[in-house]
């Protein structure tokens, strides 16, 4: 080989006369039809390295990782002494190849004169997930001054959706529903392929991502399609796909500034939940593509979990930092009955906790829903009557009546405060969620042991 060698970077910015624009316009607009036909028929990338070379009218060579030739396509240009060379030892074996094939890359591509009035690019193109093959065009010398970074971007782009549709199966460029639903379904876990896939989305999402799940009842094919435009509202930049009896939103911000919730009108939303008797949850904010279907299935959970606990009584609206300790003790539930083999992770919660739970099961009270606004206000008795919907006196009595019953535990120290906490929650998960479904509901396991 011989002749000026030069590096092209694909994707720059060139500037053209009106009527060169004019007809590479055409030219592209053509090459751009052909090469979307053959990926959207299903052709093979042998078969559209086959098109490459008629529509770059050359000669194509794919070359594995040590330059022997994995495929060749092309009538043109092979009597040069390239070509032939190539065909006939089947691998790169000139000097001037080898040193053009070092400098290409996925995003660079390499061309030399060959004097003879040809031209030989090179560059590099990747056919499965981990696979890198070198890509030798030959082709003629008018060629160096045509639009050829444009065809191999286009063919980088066609081999893409190739790869992708092998691994995930087919999900059309721009098709929301059909992303959102492999992201969630678990089929779309590659942080490459998502960030693939979203790009084609009609509002690719930006750097910091929540998961929105909603659920309406009834939850009518046109009520759903209703509530869902009249959710994205709120969000108008967002992704949203109906997908069984859920309706999803990927919600995203160019910083963490909606963490960790979504910058919206909670008023105005919860009207419109009300009128669907419609629910929402909401994740926490990540920027890992590879962790979304982990976003949308603790979202998912804390809708679920929101319904049934109501953290914020008569709330439509639920975040997942309200909801995070009973995921905790949900999925702390599954591994402590794997390895004791029952469910009573009561075993976990403070004594003291236990013995107020069995006075207000044989006397009647509630003091532990008292107990538990108290710790979860930092011990503050205003704020505490206020989230209980108590008067502050009433309020203050019952703490009183706790006091008294647990004389020998200091309620104000912060660390007795926090383990009591968890205990409340774990009562309250077990008596406001799990007992709907447990053969023994939460007072009949307490119940099994007189109070002392």
């Amino acid at each position: 080989m011989h002749g000026t060698r030069e590096i092209i970077r694909l994707g720059s910015n060139d500037i053209f006369s009106p009527e060169e624009l004019t007809a590479k316009a055409f030219r592209r607009a053509e090459w751009k039809l052909r090469i979307a036909q053959a990926s959207a028929s299903g052709s093979t990338m042998r078969e559209v390295l086959g098109l490459f070379a008629i529509l770059a009218d050359g000669a194509v060579f794919l070359l594995d990782k040590d330059r022997k030739i994995s495929y060749f396509s092309g009538s043109s240009h092979t009597s040069g002494a390239l070509a032939s060379g190539l065909l006939e030892s089947g691998s790169a074996e000139d000097p001037g190849l080898l040193e053009l094939l070092s400098e290409a890359s996925e995003d660079r591509l390499v061309y030399q004169d060959l004097g003879s009035a040809e031209v030989c690019w090179a560059g590099r193109i990747r056919l499965e997930k981990t696979e890198e093959f070198y890509i030798v065009l030959i082709a003629g010398g008018d060629a160096k001054d045509s639009e050829i970074p444009v065809l191999f971007g286009m063919l980088q782009e066609c081999f893409e959706e190739i790869n992708l549709r092998r691994l995930h199966g087919n999900i059309p460029p721009g098709d929301t529903k059909a992303f959102i639903s492999a992201l969630t379904g678990g089929t779309l876990s590659e942080w490459d392929d998502i960030d693939a896939y979203m790009k084609r989305l009609p509002s690719p999402p930006k750097k910091y991502m929540t998961i929105g799940v909603a659920q309406a009842s009834p939850m009518g094919r046109t009520s759903v399609e209703s509530l869902s435009s009249q959710l994205k509202a709120f969000f108008p930049e967002c992704s949203c796909a109906v997908i069984g009896d859920q309706i999803i939103l990927l919600i995203s911000n160019p910083t963490r500034a909606f963490q960790p919730k979504p910058i919206f009108s909670e008023k105005d939303m919860h009207s419109l939940l009300t009128q669907y008797d419609g629910h929402i949850a909401f994740s926490n904010v990540t920027q890992r593509l590879d962790m979304l279907r982990t976003n949308y299935l603790l979202a998912e959970s804390t809708l679920r979990l929101g319904k049934a606990i109501q953290e914020r009584g008569g709330s439509r609206i639920f975040y997942y930092e309200d909801y995070a300790e009973y995921i905790a003790i949900e999925l702390s539930l599954e591994r402590y009955r794997n390895i004791m083999h029952h469910d009573d992770l009561l075993f976990l919660t403070s004594p003291d906790a236990v013995t107020l739970y069995r006075y207000d099961y044989h006397n009647g009270t509630d003091l532990q829903t008292v107990l538990y606004y108290y710790c979860k206000n930092n011990g503050n008795i205003s704020a505490a009557a206020k989230e209980a919907f108590m008067h502050r006196n009433t309020f203050s009595a019952r703490m009183a009546q706790i006091r008294e019953i647990l004389s020998d535990t200091d309620l104000t120290d912060g660390r007795v405060q926090h383990r009591m906490l968890f205990s409340c929650r774990v009562f309250r998960y077990y008596n406001l969620y799990y007992d709907k479904n447990a053969p023994r509901s939460l007072s009949e396991r307490l119940s099994l042991t007189e109070p002392a």
